[in-house]
């Protein structure tokens, strides 16, 4: 038995993998292209062929909205993927956030092959109890959490901390969203105009993903009525993704971020969640909470011509934008 390949609105993975299911859905319906999914037993390989700028791709469905965007429900014994597998003709093959054991097996005969680090993922188990999880943190983390813990009750005695968690629905939505989105106005990443709250395409998507059957939930840090912090999470089976997390920079000192983190990943252990995923990209706070990196890779395998022009183009960006941060370094 080979690969066979389906449409997403096929629905050809039934009702076996529900959380996955929705990730695609969602997936498909807020990105463009004509999305399909290799199959092979219970390994799924979802992908997305699309014009780029006159070169038409075959990618990986999701790479921008999946932590990982490889397979799915892999087994140790990942099939070869060949050229005549894939049931549209392309000019490149431009896989990202691509687990490197798996590369090996997406192999066109006699194709150039160009494989790079693309980013970082980030997760780690689960400790069973809030004493557990507070144990394999680092004496510093230990005591930046009591430090400021302390703070919040020295300043703050009157008002109070408070945390919060509110699982979303279609009915709820919208004020959802209103209420938390007011922290993007004293975010980080509200005022560099890169919040998810700003991002129209964003909200669609966690909407759909939420209406395919994704169990959302937005947990609020707040001291009395004001929120300092908000994190919204998504609950695939016993695993639990952090989507996105924001915090008001005005009372940073307080360490609203680890404050809220610590309240979840023990509502999460009590609750029977056993792993947390931290989504990509670095960050001191995933170094705090001890989260483990795994690397993600790059295939890009051009299969005509103009795929060919469209690789090199992005190897001269890749020199320049090395040797721009070289220079910056060196003055």
């Amino acid at each position: 038995m080979g690969w066979t390949h389906s449409l997403i609105e096929d629905d050809c993975y039934g009702s076996r993998i529900t959380d996955s299911r929705a990730w695609l859905k969602a997936c498909s319906e807020i990105e463009d292209g004509k999305h399909f999914v290799l199959q092979y037993e219970e390994t799924l390989l979802p992908l997305s062929w699309i014009n780029r700028n006159g070169v038409m791709v075959i990618e990986a469905l999701g790479q921008d909205y999946r932590s990982v965007a490889g397979p799915l429900k892999e087994g140790p014994d990942f099939p070869k993927v060949r050229l005549q597998d894939f049931p549209l003709t392309a000019d490149l093959i431009d896989l990202r956030r691509f687990p490197k054991k798996y590369l090996k097996f997406i192999h066109p005969a006699g194709a150039i092959r160009i494989v790079r680090k693309d980013i970082s993922h980030y997760s780690r188990e689960l400790k069973n109890s809030p004493e557990a999880l507070l144990k394999s943190l680092s004496t510093n983390a230990r005591g930046t959490l009591r430090q400021a813990n302390n703070r919040v009750a020295k300043d703050f005695a009157d008002k109070g901390l408070k945390f919060d968690k509110l699982k979303l629905d279609g009915e709820n939505w919208d004020e959802s969203w209103r209420q938390m989105s007011t922290i993007a106005d004293h975010s980080w990443q509200g005022k560099s105009n890169v919040s998810v709250f700003k991002r129209k395409k964003m909200r669609s998507f966690l909407f759909n993903l939420m209406n395919n059957g994704m169990r959302l939930t937005f947990y609020q840090c707040l001291l009395g009525n004001e929120i300092i912090a908000v994190t919204l999470c998504a609950i695939n089976s016993n695993n639990l993704l952090i989507y996105l997390q924001e915090y008001n920079e005005n009372f940073t000192k307080y360490r609203p971020g680890h404050l809220l983190n610590n309240y979840i990943f023990n509502d999460a252990a009590l609750n029977g969640i056993n792993w947390i995923d931290y989504g990509v990209g670095s960050g001191p706070h995933k170094d705090f909470w001890r989260f483990n990196p795994t690397d993600l890779y790059r295939l890009m395998i051009p299969l005509t011509m103009k795929g060919a022009l469209a690789v090199a183009k992005q190897c001269l960006r890749w020199y320049a934008g090395g040797f721009a941060r070289k220079k910056s370094k060196a003055e």
